[in-house]
């Protein structure tokens, strides 16, 4: 028992990245309460640490031990690193135990034991305000003064509150590193597009995180998710979608739409991305061609099923007056020219 009590120091990465160093009572798994005790019993503590970088920092009167405890034991599946120390009378701002807390934590939660304002309560508003830490406090009463910026809670509706604030703490988090990351890169539409065309996804991922626009074009006009057809990235493509692409977005100099260049390529997977996310599959470009005439052409006989039962036309014609059958008889792709004489059902399978 001794043993398991014993305290532990885990080191981990500076403030920007995790915590610097935090002490852990007891089983990782489970919640103790410390025999240690600081500053001449005036605060007990408990920790827990989790593998993420949101610390969470309890303030609270002896009568809502239990009340921490409880908290602690709900939010610990949820990747939250969290102290609670005991504030009881007599507290100073001297106070060792509890600035050490406040300088680790990244959110505050504050369980007072009346409506009345206690001096800690002031000291520990008054550090959250001048770093700009989430401050919650655990009331059915008014705030007003130091307090009044400060988000009230009732004791049950605390886990959901962390819950929701780890989720924009990891957003944040995301977008720091996506800065750091691009740091000393170019930062405008073309380097965006250029790493999607070389299918680099974490780069590409950077890119959106710190703000780009999924529809960003190279000074060529080329879309960044034509780029990433090009390079044969699909969660790339996935990931532009998901974000708001445009998926009938082309290039500015011969309008080659990302469908028409994943059938040209002969691109099954892609294709069936594109149109999931209602691509279009009569869209021309610049010389009138569809996805379809170039699917025809290269022989793809799977990708021109998936464009017919996607209502792709087999009877429009290009510029040079060439439909989709046509060319797939110039190029010799047979399997092609029968699909298309026969047409396909909804499903993408042969009319008989």
């Amino acid at each position: 028992m001794e043993q398991e009590h014993r305290i532990a120091s885990s080191l981990v990465m500076d403030r920007s990245t995790r915590i610097k160093e935090t002490r852990r009572f007891g089983k990782p798994s489970e919640v103790h309460r410390s025999q240690h005790r600081f500053n001449g019993r005036r605060c007990q503590p408990w920790t827990y640490v989790a593998e993420w970088i949101m610390h969470v920092g309890f303030l609270a009167d002896p009568t809502h031990s239990e009340t921490v405890r409880a908290i602690m034991r709900s939010i610990r599946d949820y990747a939250i690193q969290f102290t609670g120390i005991s504030v009881a009378d007599g507290w100073a701002d001297s106070d060792e135990t509890m600035n050490a807390l406040l300088d680790r934590a990244t959110h505050l939660v504050l369980l007072p034991r009346s409506a009345q304002i206690a001096p800690w309560m002031v000291y520990a508003a008054g550090f959250a305000s001048g770093r700009r830490i989430p401050l919650a406090i655990v009331t059915e009463d008014a705030l007003d003064g130091i307090l009044s910026s400060a988000t009230p809670l009732r004791a049950d509706a605390v886990e959901m509150y962390l819950v929701s604030e780890r989720a924009s703490w990891e957003q944040r988090h995301r977008i720091d590193l996506a800065r750091t990351r691009l740091r000393g890169r170019d930062r405008d539409a073309s380097a965006a597009v250029a790493a999607a065309a070389r299918g680099d996804e974490e780069t590409v991922e950077d890119y959106l995180l710190v703000g780009m626009s999924p529809d960003a074009r190279s000074e060529r006009g080329v879309p960044l998710l034509v780029g990433a057809v090009r390079s044969r990235a699909e969660g790339i493509v996935q990931r532009l979608l998901v974000a708001g692409a445009d998926p009938n977005a082309a290039c500015g100099h011969d309008g080659t739409s990302a469908l028409c260049e994943a059938a040209s390529m002969g691109l099954d997977t892609i294709v069936g991305i594109l149109l999931a996310h209602n691509a279009d599959p009569n869209r021309r470009t610049a010389s009138d061609q569809t996805a379809l005439m170039l699917a025809s052409s290269q022989g793809h006989a799977s990708i021109v099923r998936h464009l017919i039962a996607a209502g792709g036309d087999a009877d429009l014609r290009d510029s040079l007056g060439m439909s989709a059958r046509e060319y797939a008889r110039l190029f010799g792709k047979g399997e092609v020219e029968d699909l298309l004489a026969r047409g396909a059902s909804t499903d993408g399978s042969l009319v008989s």
